[in-house]
């Protein structure tokens, strides 16, 4: 058997399971990017929510500190007299 005939029958044999590994590999890399994508978006839906909640109570919670700044110099002027 010559080298030729050595690298032909090497070629036939592992070119169809290289081919086949790729095929996996590329698969798999699509089915990793899609859930990547999958779970980003939900992830970025329930994250909106919460960021919705979070500002909601900071303007809240910024009135109420006002009400109360104006409540304690009430108080003081109360106090005062």
């Amino acid at each position: 058997m010559t080298f030729l005939d050595q690298a032909t029958e090497f070629i036939k044999v592992w070119t169809p399971w290289i081919a086949a590994g790729g095929f996996v590999f590329s698969v798999y890399r699509q089915l990793r990017n899609r859930i990547t994508e999958w779970a980003g978006k939900l992830l970025d839906n329930h994250l909106f929510h919460v960021q919705q909640s979070l500002e909601n109570l900071e303007v809240s919670q910024t009135e109420m500190i006002s009400t109360q700044k104006e409540q304690i110099e009430l108080l003081k002027r109360i106090a005062e007299k």
